[in-house]
């Protein structure tokens, strides 16, 4: 219903924002796509498989509306919009695998199944910069996870 909405917007909003929920149940396939922005009837929407909890919001066109609506104020920049996680409140833009980059071992064993798959994401974040990074070398575009074998053979 949401993406109807936005759909109907397109004054207001073009494109729309993934949004995965941050804890370790969340499906490969979602944590893929957390954080990326597509245009409406372009890019995936939820659900994207059974029991998925991911969610989309609009991007809204600021410069567009204030065409339109001289008036209208942007919001302030710098000020911290949060989002939940299963750890706590994060700012708003961050991104599935630069938060699970943050959490404890155990979290992210339990989400990547494995202490080498952990290894082999620590390691891929530090090279590319970010753990979203990482997450998108972990997980093919399908959304299946690369097996440790895999990891071995393109990271070592």
């Amino acid at each position: 219903a949401a993406q109807q909405v936005y759909k109907a917007n397109p004054d207001v909003t073009k494109k729309y924002r993934y949004l995965a929920t941050l804890d370790s149940k969340t499906s490969s396939r979602c944590r893929l796509l957390d954080q990326q922005v597509f245009e409406y009837g372009k890019g995936p929407e939820p659900p994207q498989h059974f029991n998925c909890r991911s969610t989309t919001v609009p991007v809204v066109d600021f410069d567009g509306l204030q065409k339109k609506y001289p008036s209208l104020e942007k919001p302030p920049v710098g000020k911290v919009v949060s989002r939940p996680s299963a750890t706590g409140r994060v700012p708003q833009g961050t991104a599935y695998g630069d938060w699970l980059l943050k959490q404890d071992k155990k979290l992210q064993i339990k989400t990547l199944g494995s202490e080498q798959k952990v290894r082999f994401f620590k390691r891929i974040a530090k090279k590319e910069g970010s753990g979203q990074a990482a997450i998108r070398k972990l997980i093919r575009n399908d959304g299946s996870e690369r097996t440790l074998d895999d990891l071995k053979r393109l990271y070592t």
